[in-house]
């Protein structure tokens, strides 16, 4: 239930990397094309490595909820 809460830093961090921290810039179909590579990713981890996607995403979210935390 957490995803959503953990995606939406994650898509800014990866706008602000490519696009630059400009915050005039926004653009709704950059936001959803990052979305949607992002939930894309994370169900073909899913999908093709069944075994290695618990140990996969529970890192992810350790450490996304790590910085979420200090951020």
């Amino acid at each position: 239930l957490s995803y959503p809460l953990l995606c939406d830093p994650c898509r800014g961090t990866i706008e602000g990397m490519i696009f630059g921290s400009s915050k005039k810039s926004f653009s709704a179909l950059r936001s959803n094309i990052i979305t949607f590579a992002l939930i894309s990713t994370t169900t073909i981890i899913a999908v093709f490595f069944p075994k290695e996607a618990g140990t996969i995403l529970n890192v992810f979210t350790a450490f996304s909820g790590s910085l979420m935390v200090f951020i």
